[in-house]
């Protein structure tokens, strides 16, 4: 499993610039000033951390009072900004007017936009991450590979800075190793009736476990 702490540290009451460190299990630590205007993309494999990363950002952003706007782009644009809905006058079924309404009215000024799963930005989602984009104070975008980001968006981001958490897959987990030994004592004992059930649950094992890592 990796461990990943991220934190922000303020440039001083009056500065509008913040620090970001990320910190991969106490060893290699990533510090950098967020000024206004930067972009920052983090990418990760599976089970790299990107999702407790995401997490641990949104929770500083919001201790410190400092506006944060997420956006997950793997979700339909029909549940984006869901939360700021009961903020608008009038209900607004139409989608497109109901996103315009919220970036334009709502949203608060200079925000920290991060959206997470950026590699999931199609053509039809452009036109509204152009919006938040345009309107934002600085960008954090993390997805699985920065090659993977939809070209339109990369054309738009301002010199971003690349923070790579690892692939994730190559992360050495005991729990397999135990798996492992527990087949091959079946093995040598003969309860050959019992490898199919012990191959079974291995599967189950890592199925359950890939959908719970970002």
């Amino acid at each position: 499993m990796v461990k990943i702490w991220s934190f922000i540290q303020r440039q001083g009451e009056k500065s509008r610039s913040l620090r970001l460190c990320i910190r991969r299990a106490m060893k290699h630590r990533d510090a950098f000033t967020v000024k206004p205007g930067d972009v920052v993309v983090v990418e990760g494999g599976p089970g790299a951390g990107k999702a407790k990363f995401v997490s641990q950002l949104r929770n500083n952003l919001e201790r410190d009072d400092l506006p944060c706007v997420f956006v997950d782009a793997n979700e339909s644009r029909t549940r984006w900004l869901r939360e700021y809905t009961k903020q608008l006058p009038t209900r607004i079924t139409n989608t497109d007017r109901r996103l315009e309404a919220i970036i334009e009215r709502i949203l608060p000024p200079h925000y920290y936009l991060i959206i997470t799963n950026a590699d999931k930005i199609t053509d039809s989602k452009l036109d509204t991450v152009k919006e938040l984009i345009a309107r934002s104070r600085s960008i954090i975008l993390v997805t699985m590979d920065y090659n993977m980001i939809h070209t339109k968006v990369i054309g738009i981001l301002s010199s971003p800075r690349l923070v790579t958490l690892g692939s994730g897959k190559t992360t050495f987990d005991c729990t397999y190793l135990l798996m492992g030994g527990f087949i091959i004592f079946l093995a040598l004992y003969g309860y050959k009736e019992m490898l199919f059930i012990a191959a079974a649950a291995r599967y189950v094992f890592i199925g359950v476990k890939s959908r719970m890592k970002g």
